[in-house]
Order: structure tokens, then sequence, then C-alpha cells
């Protein structure tokens, strides 16, 4: 009875073998399906762009791919290609296989090594659904195959322990990881010791020797081709300068340079896409190393913990920590062995809790990473951005700056097409002089150009494809540098939803046609510089902002840089549009600025008028500024004097709450002359411009808007009699309130006429208002009009008579507002050395 009970026994556990085989066969084809049917669309990886390149000739120097050159790697690729034709596919069929083989040859490094078949399959499952293995190994890159290599040759290396025959057979696998990807050596060291250690006490001096020629010989089979190809002296450059250049580039993202709470951050979090998988998957390994030594399966423990420290020793000063989870991957099969140990724990409690953790941790990360394979089958934004400018541009004429996070895209793409690229670094340059007729000038950036014409842009729909992608390439747009008058903005600058991001030292440039401007900078959480020409670089501190002119040409653009070696975001760049200044023409030495407030509104408004003055001059200007408030006589008026310094851009914000205005009155306008010694200058040398903004304080106080600023006038723009001046497209209604604004150049008392008409021309409403000496009316509208106009005319003034009127339009819902002044009055020319009229100063004390 009982040898038959055992021959059952055997019978029935010989009988589930092949079908635990066979289920284990179907899992790793259907992950293989998987891989393919996920493959990404387009590359979207720089090193992959590399790789692709390389596929198609090697040249190390030329960075395809990059130092010190991954032979076997990009070998394999190439043998693959000549079925596929395809590059790209030929590097996702080499990942997908390594991919594959680094499964299984952990799942059979487990059961060499005295693990039961259900910890073997954990093991291979939880590296199967790791985000960053299953992103990466149908993407064209060797981190997949270089990881696969070293399981592969871990496994021989253990094999050969245990039957020194098959040194060679491990040694040649070695030296197939050294032509892959060398940096993941780390991981095979203990089994390499252990390997050796077995042969020298067996005295196997023959197997160690073969093991050693076949390693070099199988490595210089790779490397060896790789090194002629390129050239010996070209490749020893390239590599030994690549080398340099992450050293010095890398040196605060790896020990001992960096932070000790950001290493321990990437490796311990980041590599595995937060804490909500790094917990567990430690509380796995801890569990699953406790379970092996306990159960006399010491020596995989030993092994596997020894090849995830030492690669992680070598990682923690030489590599990037935040490129932690790519560089963790050839230390994930080790990890995934541990964590698989739990589940040949001797009671089945722990088993099954621990079968039912590894269950719930590969079906949550590949759920998490689901989204990510699923998005990628479309064109990536880098590659669909490209492909739109190769499909609608002529390269004949079409010129591209892109930023350099793209450059071996652009490269592969617009390079090979024949059109002339060029990398952002050299676009201020490349930009001093305007695109010949029937050319035209492309930004190529992760985010749209203020400024430039947006033509395309794309985004990736999911966060977790950049998160997979460590960080890189989730948008790009394509800009074209406008025709218009507006400020012309280099490719340094970039719109985010959160403000402006500056890498480097970008430009701000006018046309030379255009009219000058007035920019307003601030930085946002660190200093900026800035440089306008002909003055010193000008520092601004973190949350500060400055005023700055903006003159035509490349001679007057600003130069505003980041800190080096970084971004920084900053608030949009605001530049005083340029039709505020249309309705002057040229500058003068006198202007009235026909509203300023300080007071309280509709709906809880708050009134305030800041005030801006530039001087052009390359010498000081002495200007004075009298205030007219509203409903007075003026003959006398509270005057503030002072100098603008040369090239100055004087910001007054809230210009009636100064000491020698704030008790005359809440409601205005302003005078504001140049002066020499006692008297009103009015030489060319004496010009300057003048500028105010009325908004609502309560609204976006820090936010310019075109509708709240409007230019002082010259007496040569203002109304005289005779004139009618013309206000088009007025709306009062419910929604909507509407104001009309007179203030008096003149040192007699003037009457003037208000008519607002309705859309067919018929008059609505009227108005009559008397003004006295320099006085200033500010009327709201009564009659509800849609798309009206109001005309505003002097009533039997005399003939010097000078005011200038203007509307303001508020939206109730938001207290916004939007000031105008006349569409359009003939200009008059004044008399030689003419002085307008100006009331008597009072001078606060």
């Amino acid at each position: 009875m009982g040898g038959t009970g055992s021959q059952g026994e055997r019978s029935g556990a010989g009988r589930r073998r092949p079908l635990s085989s066979r289920l284990a066969l179907a899992a790793l084809a259907a992950y293989g399906v998987l891989l393919w049917v996920s493959r990404p669309a387009t590359p979207f990886e720089w090193d992959e762009v590399l790789a692709q390149r390389a596929v198609l000739r090697y040249d190390v120097a030329n960075h395809s791919p990059q130092p010190p050159g991954f032979p076997a790697y990009i070998g394999a690729a190439k043998a693959v290609n000549l079925a596929t034709r395809d590059p790209l596919l030929a590097l996702q069929v080499v990942g997908i296989v390594a991919a594959l083989a680094a499964l299984a040859a952990t799942w059979a490094l487990a059961r060499r090594m005295g693990a039961p078949p259900a910890a073997a399959a954990a093991a291979a499952a939880l590296l199967g659904a790791s985000p960053e293995f299953l992103y990466s190994a149908a993407v064209g890159i060797s981190d997949v195959s270089g990881t696969s290599a070293a399981v592969v040759a871990a496994l021989a290396l253990v094999a050969a322990a245990e039957r020194p025959a098959l040194l060679p057979l491990a040694g040649a696998a070695c030296g197939i990881l050294a032509g892959i990807r060398p940096q993941s050596g780390a991981v095979v060291l203990p089994a390499l010791v252990w390997a050796v250690a077995a042969a020298v006490r067996g005295r196997r001096w023959r197997g160690l020797a073969l093991a050693g020629l076949s390693a070099a010989a199988v490595a210089a089979a790779s490397w060896v081709p790789a090194i002629l190809v390129t050239g010996p002296q070209r490749w020893w450059s390239a590599t030994t300068w690549h080398v340099h250049y992450m050293a010095t580039v890398e040196q605060t993202r790896h020990l001992p340079g960096a932070r000790l709470a950001d290493i321990a951050y990437w490796w311990l979090s980041g590599s595995v896409f937060g804490w909500g998988f790094a917990i567990p998957l430690g509380a796995l390994v801890i569990a699953g190393t406790v379970v092996l030594v306990r159960t006399g399966r010491g020596r995989l423990a030993a092994l596997a913990g020894g090849a995830v420290a030492l690669h992680l020793a070598a990682a923690l000063f030489t590599m990037n920590e935040t490129v932690s989870l790519r560089y963790i991957l050839p230390a994930l099969p080790f990890l995934a062995l541990l964590a698989g140990g739990a589940l040949a724990a001797p009671r089945r409690l722990v088993r099954r809790t621990a079968a039912a953790l590894v269950t719930l941790w590969c079906l949550a990360a590949v759920a998490w990473t689901s989204p990510a394979l699923i998005e990628r089958r479309q064109p990536g934004p880098v590659w669909a951005a490209l492909t739109w400018v190769k499909k609608h541009c002529d390269p004949a004429t079409t010129r591209v700056v892109f930023d350099g996070v793209a450059t071996p895209q652009v490269q592969y793409v617009l390079g090979r097409a024949g059109f002339q690229i060029m990398a952002i670094e050299r676009a201020n340059a490349f930009l001093l002089g305007p695109a010949p007729p029937g050319e035209q000038t492309l930004y190529v950036t992760p985010q749209p150009v203020p400024g430039a014409e947006l033509l395309f842009e794309a985004h990736h729909r999911t966060r977790r494809i950049v998160q997979l992608a460590w960080g890189r390439y989730g948008s790009c747009a394509v800009s074209r540098v406008s025709d218009a008058g507006a400020a012309l903005f280099s490719p340094e600058w970039q719109a985010r939803k959160d403000g402006w991001r500056l890498r480097g030292t970008g430009r701000i440039e006018l046309r030379a046609e255009a009219r000058p401007a007035v920019v307003r900078l601030c930085a946002g959480g660190e200093a900026i510089t800035l440089r306008r020409p002909g003055w010193p670089a000008e520092a601004i501190a973190p949350g500060r902002c400055v005023m700055a002119p903006l003159l035509p040409g490349a001679g007057g653009a600003l130069e505003v840089s980041a800190p080096a070696d970084s971004a920084a975001l900053i608030p949009p760049v605001q530049v005083l549009p340029l039709a505020a200044l249309d309705a002057s023409s040229g500058l003068a030495s006198a202007y009235m600025v026909p509203q300023v407030a300080h007071v309280g509104g509709y709906g809880g408004a708050l009134w305030r008028t800041d005030l801006v003055l530039f001087n052009p001059q390359a010498h000081p200007v002495a200007v004075m500024a009298q205030f007219l408030p509203t409903g007075r006589d003026n003959e006398v008026a509270p005057t503030i004097s002072g100098t603008l310094a040369p090239g100055q851009v004087l910001d007054v914000p809230d210009v009636l709450a100064l000491q020698g205005f704030r008790d005359a009155g809440a409601l205005g306008a302003l005078l504001i002359h140049a002066t020499a010694g006692a008297k009103a200058c009015v030489s060319a040398g004496c010009n300057f411009l003048a500028l105010a903004r009325t908004y609502n304080a309560r609204a976006v106080p820090g936010l310019w808007r075109a509708s709240e600023w409007l230019p002082g006038v010259a007496t040569a723009q203002a109304l005289r009699p005779g004139d009618t001046a013309v206000f088009s497209r007025v709306t009062r209604s419910g929604a909507v309130a509407a104001s009309v604004g007179v203030a008096s150049w003149s040192d007699t008392p003037v009457c003037v006429g208000v008519r607002v008409l309705g859309p067919g021309g018929g008059v609505v409403e009227t108005r009559t208002l008397e003004l006295a000496r320099f006085g200033h009316a500010h009327v709201p509208l009564a009659a509800d009009v849609a798309g009206g106009k109001v005309e505003v005319e002097l009533v039997g003034a005399p003939a010097g008579a000078i005011v200038v009127p203007y509307v303001s339009l508020v939206d109730r819902g938001s207290g916004q507002p939007a000031h105008a002044l006349a569409d359009t009055l003939p200009e008059h020319a004044e008399a030689p050395g003419w002085v307008p009229p100006y009331p008597a100063a009072r001078v606060a004390r």
C-alpha cells in the first residue's frame, strides 16, 4: 500500500511539473505579446534616437550611440534590422527578447539556488510588473538588455560554481554583458566571486583560464570592431570626454556632492515611483531575506543581497540620482529574488500573505503603468511636432531653432530632411538678422515661445508617461517668429501654465520699425539678471520687479539671465502693448495724463493709478507734475518736482498717494512737463515719455492689461475748438458701466459738449460740462447703448482752449476697466518756442 501511494504521489507531481511549466511558458508568451502590442509608435528618449542612428551608421565619436558604445546591443539590433528594415522596430525586438530572457533567467536562478516554484514565479512576476522594466522593455535603449545580460551571466556563473565544466560558458556570458552594457557588471560580482572561489578550491585552473579567454574573446568580438569602425583615437577621445562631462555635470547628483536626503529619496522611493510601491516592496524584500536565511537558502539571499548592495554602492557615487528609476534596473531581478523568497516560508499563512501582497503589488504596478503603455501607441509630442514641420514646411525656406533637450530627435528628423537647424544657444546671433523674404524661422521647444505664433502643440495626456520618461518630452510646441510689431522673445523663454521658464540668457527684442515699449520684469523664486544696452547688469532679487525701456532694433534688445546651470520660473514678462503708445506721435516735453485716481468705486472697487515716466535722453531731465483735482478751479495746483536720470524708467505706484497729492483729492488729471531752471522746457532735449495705468486694485493688480493704460497726451494731440473727438464701440448696460472724462489744459474756463449716439446714429444722451481753469470732470453715462459712439466738442471756447477727453468702461462683474482716447484727432502744429499754460505751483511742505 505504502509503495503504491508513493508511486501515485510521484506520478501526480510529475503531472503537475509539466502543467506548471506550460503555464509558465504561456505567461511568458503573454508577456511578450503585451510588450509587442504596446511598443511605442515613435522614439521618445534621447538615447533611443542615438541608438537608432547607430543601427544605421555606427560612430561613437558622433554619439551614434553615446560613448562608450554598447556594441553587442547595437550589433544585435543591426542583425534584426536586416529583416525589419526599420531601426526603431529592430531595437524594440531586441529589447522584448531581452526582457523575456531576463524573466526566464530570474526564475531559473531562483530555482537553481533552491527556491520553490512559487517563490521563483513571484520573483519573475515582480520583475515583469515593475513599472520601469515593463515600460522600458520595448523601448530602444540598452538598459533592459543590460539587465537581462547581467542576470543571465549570474545564472551561468552559479551553474559554473556547481559544474566547473560550464566555466567557459559563464565567461562567454560575462563577455556578452561587457559588450551590451558594462555599467551593469557590478551585480554579477557576487556570483563571479563564488564561481572563481569554487574553481580555485577544486583546482580547476584550466577551466578558469578558458573562462577568462572566452570572456575576453567574446567582449573583444564586439568592442574591437566598434573601436575600429569609429577610429581608435576618435573613440578614446569621445569616451574620455563623455566620462569627464558626466562627472562634471552630474557631480551634485551623486555622492559625495549630493545631499543625503536627496539620495535617500531618489534611490529608496523615486526608483520605484513613490512610497506607495517602495514600502510594500521593501517589506517583501526584508521578509523574503529572512525566510531564505531561515530555510537554509542563505546562499541565494547572500548572492541577491550582495548584487543589490554592490550595484547601489557603485550607483550612489557614479549615477544621477534623478534617473534612479532607470539606473536601478540591473538590481531589480535580485531585489525580486529577495522579495519572492517570502513565498518559501514554511508556514502556510505566511506564504499566502506574501502571495497576496505580491499579487496586489503586481496588479497595482501594471495598472499604474497601463495608461502610459496605451498612450505611447500614438506618436510622442516631440516626434509629432517634428513630423508636422517636415510635412508642412519647405526645408529650403525654413530655419529651425530648437531646444537642446531634443537635439538628437531634431537632427534625425529635420537635419536628415535638409532643414537648416540651430540649437538655442546659437539662436540669439542667428536672430539678429531677419529671415530673408519668403523664408521663416520656427522654434521647436517644450512649451510655446511667448510672442511667437503658435503653429503646433502636442502634450501627453497622462502624467505617467512623463514620469516613466524621466520627466522629459511631455510636450512640444512649434512656434513661428511673428512678423507683427509685437515684442520678440528668444526661445530660451517658454510659456508654462504656472509662469515663464527661462534657461540661460533670453532676449526681448522689437523690430527696427516698431515703436518703443516698456517692459515690466519680475523675478520669481530666484534672482535674475537684466542687461540693457549701455547699462551695467542689474540683479533683480526674488519677488522684485523692475521696468525697463525696450527700444526698436537688435541694438535696443534686453537680455535676461537665469542663474547658471539652472532654469528660473518667473511671472510672465509684460510688455506695454504698442497700441497704448500709438496715440502719441513721438515724444514730447509736456503731457496731460487725463485720468488719475485713488478712490473707491462700485462693488468695492479700489481705483488706483500708477505713473510711468521714461527719459530716453543721455542726460538728466527735470520734470514737474501738477495734480488737477476734479470739480475745482486749479489755477494753483499741488506740485511735485524731480529729475529723471539718463535712460531711467520711473515707476510710481499709486501716484495720488504721494505726499504732495494725497490730501488734494481722490480723482482728477495730472499735468507733467519738463523744466529747465524755473521755467518750462520745450526743446527736443527735454522730451520724455509719460504713461499711466488706472486699475482696480480689488481685481488682479499685478497683471498688466492693455485696456488699463492711457498714454500721456501732448498739446499737439489734444482737442481744440472746431474739432470733434469721436469714441467708437462704446457700450453702457447693466453689465458695463461707462463714463466720460475731460481734463482742461486751459487757463480760462471752458464748456464741453458730450453726445452719446446709438448704433444707428441717433442721439440717446447729451451732457454739457463746465470746467474751471485747468479743471477736470468725470461723469457717468445714464443711457443704455450697445456699440455706440461718444462725441466730444468744445462749445464757445476761446481759440487757445485745449482739453483732453477720454472714455472709461468697467465690467461690473469682474471690475476690469477699459480706457480709451479719441479714435482720431487732427494734429495741431505748435509755433516754435510756444509754451502751453500751466497752473501756479503749490509745493507741499
